[in-house]
């Protein structure tokens, strides 16, 4: 009886080396070749964009008032602070405390989804004749933003790489562009709303950042709504500048618009993978060494088998291989709690995070639609505003677009932006020369 306990201890002492060997050694779950595509496609360098094109440093520093010699400076030290940290917690600028830096504190700037701006600067016009007074530099800064076309984070991609503060410098565009129609100067505020509004879309369309594609196309129906409420108060035969051109053409078709942002997206689970493997993620600032409980707890994330999992969920965004689409969207066969046998077996951490990634990503194509949607909402109103008469049917200028609505409340063409499966967010014109015929 004990040779046989002992036999048998023997044995699962052996089968207990093996699978601690297997789970060392990342064999398995077996790596596929649909995978291995993946990773190739999602992993492939990003094309590079030259400082003087890409917004990111303008932005990132854009409330503080450096001097142009000092910016380079101030953003290299930001990304070498941040390239030895890994905590959410620590976005302080080097630049904070050592230059000016704006703070709305009486809430006075626009925001994206204001609809009273005008009005609020109407009826406190000295106190913003004070802010533009004050903060000029501000204004030339959000005026310069106008020219850019695309951004892209200069951090290391990961899941604590602080985020640009895009709303800053829209919210001084909007407020500066309804700050100069309160002044009188209408034909300039038209020209700066089309200008930001063209910038934005390019962020939508042209950026390498998920973050910065979906402020973009949020902010691009943001500058739509003022540019509409600024029609509505000028006259019908205004000439509009080329900037309103450029900010309205149609939209291109591109095949995988999102393909950029989606491999700047693997890059950063690519590095989480790396740096979770190491054991040195921690919420406390710096990387701390890796203990040996986290290291043997760490046996069951399996990184090769993760990353392919992880590039198989966003891979569609970037090819439209056949064996690829196929592996991403096959059933898993003796499946518990969305895991594979393997997967529980042998990689349950990683498991666990590609079947929360899998679903993470599914709404922003749609998201991108918004620009067409804001883009169609506005030619109704354009095409409103040449019939002349704002008493005109909505049939007469909804055409047969079934997304589209006019209410007679408000006098207004709207649309329901995408947000989720589950959300949308209205976008409310309100046509062009109604204001002033009353």
């Amino acid at each position: 009886m004990r040779r046989i306990i002992g036999k048998t201890a023997l044995i699962l002492f052996v089968l207990a080396v093996i699978y601690l060997l297997v789970l060392w050694s990342e064999w398995l779950p077996l790596s596929t070749p649909a995978g291995k595509k993946a990773v190739a496609i999602m992993g492939a360098p990003l094309p590079p964009i030259a400082d003087d094109d890409n917004a990111f440093s303008e932005i990132w520093l854009f409330s503080y008032d450096i001097p142009d010699a000092d910016k380079a400076k101030i953003l290299a030290a930001d990304i070498e602070k941040f390239s030895k940290s890994d905590s959410p917690l620590e976005y302080a600028s080097a630049a904070e405390g050592k230059y000016p830096k704006f703070i709305d504190n009486e809430n006075l700037l626009c925001k994206p989804k204001q609809e009273n701006c005008l009005e609020q600067i109407r009826l406190n016009l000295e106190k913003y004749d004070d802010l533009f007074s004050k903060n000029e530099k501000l204004s030339s800064k959000a005026i310069a933003l106008t020219r850019f076309r695309t951004s892209r984070s200069q951090f290391s991609p990961g899941l604590s790489t602080p985020l640009a503060n895009f709303s800053e410098p829209e919210d001084w565009q909007l407020t500066r562009a309804a700050y100069l129609h309160a002044k009188g100067k209408s034909a300039e505020a038209v020209d700066m709303t089309c200008r930001a509004a063209a910038s934005w879309r390019g962020f939508a369309e042209n950026s390498q950042g998920l973050i910065d594609q979906m402020v973009g196309q949020a902010y691009y129906a943001g500058q739509t709504q003022l540019f509409a409420k600024l029609l509505s108060e000028n006259p019908k035969d205004t000439v509009l500048p080329e900037s309103c051109v450029e900010a309205y053409r149609p939209v291109e078709s591109k095949k995988f618009p999102l393909c950029h942002s989606m491999q700047l997206e693997f890059q950063m689970m690519r590095n989480f993978s790396k740096s979770m493997k190491s054991g040195s993620i921690s919420s406390y600032g710096e990387a701390r060494p890796a203990t040996w409980s986290n290291k043997l707890s760490l046996l069951w994330f399996n990184q090769r088998a993760s990353n392919e999992t992880y590039a198989l969920n966003l891979a569609s965004m970037c090819s439209d291989d056949n064996e690829i689409r196929q592996a991403a969207n096959a059933p898993k066969e003796g499946v518990w709690n969305g895991l594979s046998v393997s997967e529980l077996a042998f990689n349950p951490i990683g498991g666990i995070l590609g079947t929360i990634s899998s679903g993470t990503y599914s709404d922003y194509e749609n998201r991108l639609q918004n620009i067409s949607l804001t883009q169609q909402a506005l030619q109704a109103v354009l095409v409103q505003r040449k019939q002349g008469n704002p008493l005109v049917k909505p049939e007469d200028f909804l055409s047969e677009n079934k997304k589209l609505r006019f209410n007679t409340l408000s006098n207004a063409v709207e649309v329901d932006l995408f947000q989720s499966a589950k959300e949308t967010r209205l976008l409310s014109l309100p046509l062009s020369g109604t204001k002033i015929d009353k």
